[in-house]
């Protein structure tokens, strides 16, 4: 089966009916009348290598829409009952109501812009005029990049292997975070053993340990320092994924040991963010790759496209708000439909657009990071309450020094 490649231009020319799909022709020696024997053969691996390489951006873009679709069931719930279910309550449900729905309609918008329908419909609605038209370069940049009616079956298999693949790396994390959590609890242990403080490590439970906003404030502008001189963005944004591990290993530590509603709300938050973070990180790890192979040749130009603050900055904020163990708070009224909004919003964008505009789903992220910031702010240290107690820190501290002889 042959067509054309998706996310490729159309023709210049238009085929006709009998030029369409797969063509065979057979040069033999006219003198002989022997007949031929042709038999023709499917690849099947060859065939699902080749569909992998064409759709290999699919699993940077359609698992993004899946995480997107369950993380906006996730705070739907939480602000409607103020439990922050975890992810596989909430994908489970997801794949009762929303899912479906979203996979079918894609289906049948893939359909509608097909050539015969589009054709039926430009006849119907007076579109398409006799004078001929210059072909349409962006007429193969969605969906599944085709137009073919035949390959309909494309798009709603690629969700459920997506669906799958999100649920693999679901639980590969929570495999992940188990394991680092143990093997943080066996150390802390040991050492308190070592130390003769087991006796106090009973008596006080584990928590988040106090973060000041002054360190906060500090770290963050040192390493948006480097990102506007140095190191892209996208280094930043690793450094940001590794953090979130440990903030969902301590998180973890901290509902095993003190089991609380709270406390297990804030591990689910905690892990949804980090899988949205982490179907993120494909798309930033070749620009990484560039630049570190750029450092072993000597080669420093820097791009001003990979020093933008901005691209990193809501990463880092929401990063260093969740390493405070801070639940976020619960969004009324109208602003709590805003969240579902951006969230759906980027789904959608990453099922249409995200295959050949990859790139836009890191900003698309940003946008929903930055939000979460917004509402962890008005319940957190970054306000501006936290932000005038800095100052009030560093006058008591002046006044202190003062009186000191």
């Amino acid at each position: 089966m042959h067509g054309v490649a998706p996310f490729v231009p159309p023709p210049m020319r238009q085929k006709g009916h009998g030029e369409r799909g797969l063509s065979l022709q057979f040069w033999t020696d006219p003198t002989c009348e022997s007949t031929m024997d042709v038999k023709v053969t499917v690849d099947v691996l060859g065939s699902l290598g080749k569909l992998y390489m064409r759709y290999r951006t699919v699993f940077a873009a359609f698992p993004l829409l899946i995480v997107a679709v369950v993380l906006r069931m996730q705070f739907r719930v939480y602000d409607t009952t103020g439990t922050f279910i975890s992810f596989s309550d909430s994908l489970d449900m997801c794949l009762r109501q929303s899912i479906p729905l979203i996979l079918l309609s894609l289906t049948f918008l893939s359909l509608s812009m097909t050539g015969s329908w589009a054709l039926a419909l430009g006849r119907f609605w007076n579109w398409r005029h006799t004078t001929p038209k210059p072909a349409d370069f962006h007429s193969n940049d969605l969906l599944t990049g085709t137009q073919d009616p035949f390959l309909w079956f494309l798009l709603p298999l690629i969700g459920v292997v997506c669906i799958g693949v999100c649920a693999v790396l679901h639980f590969a994390t929570l495999a992940l975070t188990q394991s680092l959590g143990i093997v943080c609890a066996w150390m802390t242990l040991r050492f308190s053993l070592g130390q003769g403080k087991d006796e106090r490590r009973r008596a006080h439970p584990a928590s988040f340990a106090p973060s000041s906003p002054r360190r906060r404030m500090i770290t963050t502008a040192i390493l948006l320092f480097l990102v506007s001189t140095f190191i892209p963005y996208q280094f930043a944004y690793l450094v940001a994924c590794l953090v979130q591990v440990f903030t969902v290993v301590r998180a973890l530590q901290v509902a095993s040991e003190v089991k609380s509603g709270p406390n297990y709300d804030f591990y689910n938050y905690a892990h949804s963010i980090l899988l949205l973070m982490l179907w993120v990180l494909p798309i930033n790890l070749p620009i990484l790759a560039v630049w570190i192979r750029n450092l072993a040749v000597h080669w420093l130009t820097p791009f001003s496209s990979h020093h933008n603050v901005l691209s990193i900055m809501p990463f880092i904020l929401l990063v260093e708000n969740l390493t405070t163990g801070k639940m976020v708070p619960r969004v009324a009224g109208r602003l709590r439909h805003l969240t579902s909004v951006l969230l759906f919003g980027t789904a959608i964008y990453a099922a249409i657009y995200g295959v050949s505009c990859a790139y836009m789903l890191h900003y698309l992220v940003n946008m929903v990071a930055a939000w979460l910031v917004i509402v962890h702010s008005t319940s957190d240290s970054w306000a501006l309450a936290g932000f005038t107690s800095i100052f009030e820190n560093v006058s008591n501290e002046g006044r202190k020094r003062g009186k000191t002889p």
